[in-house]
Parts: structure tokens; C-alpha cells; sequence
């Protein structure tokens, strides 16, 4: 699936949900959260030998050791299934929502309520995607996007690096990357979305998913809407940061920690399934 044809594909399963392409629902405080339809497919998620611009980082001075683990676990490629269509936050969640629904906003930079909120533990990512759930009301499940679903989401039909291709000269006009210790976050969409029309999944803060890691897991994973392994001591992060390399911001670029981590360069996004059947159209 090429990005024009998942533009075709995204339409005719809005269409198909009786949905626009983008929803918008509304928070406490008549506070938009616009959110688009991501339709089933499927992709091959990770990197592989041929996706040069990974290697990149392996000759930079600082935590080669770290790097060259981090990229092993981009791999094996595998083919996986999405079978079921799911929104998307069009972009990460902002100070100003964030704040309709919980009672403190955590982040470092706070000038402005269009900044993505950060310093966001796990734990309080999913809390916010709880009380979502709960001003929607019944048959509604809101949550943090599964790594495959995420990965799925920003490649849009492509097999490159980047959403957008593979070279690194065109991702100033999608991230927010490598701005180093004095840069700083920035209102969320004001570069150019992915095919999808999703803003900032290149850089900016990178996002919590709801995965646990591991990161022989592509060896083992299950093909068919994946959910991570059962357990382990750190979550999923994914995407690119304002603070850290460009490289680290592909799409197939994996993250850890534990899930206290507070980190003015990490948020959320938030993923929803509406009521619905799930029949193919």
C-alpha cells in the first residue's frame, strides 16, 4: 500500500464507519480532540540491512553501545496485520486537553496550551485515557496505541525510513528534532502531517505506547495485531524529540525505560475505538 493509496483506503473506511476522516470529540470545557480514522492493513514493521540511515548513529561518539542495541531491536522485519480500524490522535495531546481532564499539568514548558503536555509518566498517560473513555461514555475504548498499531499509523503506506522517504535533508518540514539541551518543545502541528494527516509523529515529544518491552520481540511476535509481551520492567516509547539525533526519529526506531520516567521531551497520543462493527466494506 502505497501513501496515496492509504489516503484512498483511510477515506472509504471513514465512509464505511459513517465517520468523517477526521473526528473531533469534545472534552470538558468544550475542548477539541481531533482524531483521524486509521483503516486496517497490513505492513512490515521494523528496519532491515537495506535502511541505511540506522546505521548513522553507530559512529557518533556517544553511547555506540546503547545505539547498536537499540537498532538490533528493530529487527527481524516481519509482516503484521492491523484487522481493525482504530483513530488516532491527530496530534499529541496538548497542554490545554490534557488539563480538561486532569488536575495538574506536569510538563516543563508551559507557555502556551497548544504545546504537547511532557514529563508524563506511564501510569498517568493512561490515566488520561481512562477519564476519556469515561466523558465519551459506553461502547467507547480509548487508550495508548499498541507499538504495532503506532509504527502502522506513521509509516501511512510507506516503506521508507521516514513517513515522507529516506533522506534526512527533507525532515525539517515534519519534526521537531536535534535542537539539543537549549531547544524546547513546539505547539503541536505547525510542520506537515503524514498521509494520514497525523502532525509531529517524527519529532517534537516522543509518545508512550502501551506495550511492554523486549527487544528480541520481533522474533516472536505474533503477526496478527501484536500487543507486546505479557510482562516486563519497562514500556514502549516511540517517535521523535525535539532534544535528541534525527536518525533515532524513524519510523521503525524502538525506546524503553521504566514507566516513572518523567521526561521533558515524552507525552502521549491518544488511540480510540468507537462503537462499531467491525465487517470489512
Amino acid at each position: 500500500m502505497t501513501p496515496s493509496e492509504a489516503q484512498q483506503c483511510q477515506q472509504a473506511w471513514a465512509e464505511f464507519m459513517g465517520l468523517p476522516v477526521e473526528v473531533t470529540l469534545r472534552l470538558p470545557g468544550d475542548i477539541p480532540l481531533t482524531m483521524m480514522v486509521i483503516p486496517p492493513g497490513e505492513f512490515t514493521m521494523g528496519s532491515g540491512q537495506s535502511e541505511q540511515e540506522r546505521f548513522i548513529e553507530l559512529a557518533k561518539p556517544f553511547g555506540d553501545r546503547f545505539a547498536e542495541f537499540r537498532i538490533r531491536s528493530e529487527g527481524p522485519t516481519k509482516r503484521v496485520q492491523i484487522t481493525k480500524p482504530f483513530l488516532l490522535g491527530k496530534l499529541e495531546v496538548t497542554q490545554d486537553q490534557w488539563l480538561a481532564l486532569m488536575p495538574k499539568n506536569p510538563s516543563r514548558f508551559q507557555e502556551s496550551g497548544d504545546l504537547p503536555v511532557e514529563r508524563v509518566r506511564w501510569d498517568q498517560a493512561q490515566e488520561f485515557t481512562e477519564k476519556l473513555r469515561n466523558t465519551l461514555g459506553d461502547g467507547w475504548h480509548c487508550g495508548l496505541p499498541t507499538e504495532a498499531q503506532w509504527e502502522y499509523a506513521c509509516r501511512a503506506g510507506s516503506i521508507t525510513a521516514w513517513h515522507f522517504g529516506d533522506s534526512l535533508d527533507d525532515l525539517s518540514r515534519y519534526a521537531w528534532v536535534e535542537q539539543g539541551p537549549q531547544g524546547r518543545s513546539r505547539p503541536s502541528g505547525t510542520l506537515l502531517p503524514n498521509a494520514w494527516g497525523l502532525y509531529d509523529m517524527h519529532g517534537n515529544v516522543k509518545e508512550w505506547c502501551a506495550d511492554h518491552y523486549d527487544h528480541t520481540y520481533y522474533s516472536k511476535t505474533d503477526p496478527i495485531d501484536p500487543t507486546g509481551p505479557e510482562s516486563g520492567d519497562t514500556r514502549v516509547f516511540r517517535g521523535g524529540e525535539w532534544h535528541r539525533d534525527a536518525t533515532g526519529s524513524r519510523s521503525a526506531a524502538r525506546f524503553n525505560h521504566e514507566p516513572d520516567l518523567e521526561w521533558h521531551a515524552l507525552g502521549l497520543r491518544v488511540m480510540a475505538i468507537p462503537p462499531m462493527t467491525s465487517q470489512t466494506p
